[in-house]
């Protein structure tokens, strides 16, 4: 699939779906000054293409959950195959490939240090191919605008 091309329309479309993302696609098309109709084709557009997804985001410290990262070291040859070790994992919330010593990057979300320190000892270090790591655990978030 080719990478959609977005115009300033679809930009503004993506901004108030950003702050709303349950408002009707009637509000949506008052708001930027556009038809229903258009708004709706455009919104399918950008979903089909996978460029927007709608739905909700949790805030997990408020909802009292443990975060960390965890930093991997992975041999380049190997790093697609631990990345799906990780995916596997329910308690890991991202994973990322990066450039720079640590090539491969999750957050993990847990109820508590018990279930954090179980995650790491038992199913993350084990994987075959990790060659180091470095866990940290979220102290405070500071900002999280998930925007762009």
């Amino acid at each position: 699939m080719s990478t959609p091309q977005l115009d300033e329309t679809d930009y503004h479309i993506i901004a108030e779906l950003r702050n709303d993302g349950r408002q009707p696609y009637a509000a949506v098309a008052r708001k930027v000054g556009l038809p229903v109709h258009v708004v709706r084709t455009r919104v399918a557009r950008l979903l089909a293409a996978r460029a927007i997804r709608i739905t909700i985001i949790t805030n997990v410290a408020e909802l009292g959950y443990l975060t960390g990262s965890i930093r991997m070291h992975v041999p380049h040859n190997r790093i697609h195959e631990v990345a799906q070790h990780l995916v596997a994992i329910p308690e890991v919330d991202y994973v990322l490939l990066t450039t720079g010593p640590w090539n491969l990057v999750t957050y993990v979300v847990c109820v508590d240090l018990d279930q954090f320190s179980g995650v790491v000892r038992r199913r993350i270090a084990p994987i075959d191919g990790i060659d180091s790591m470095d866990v940290s655990l979220d102290l405070q978030v500071v900002k999280n605008a998930l925007a762009w």
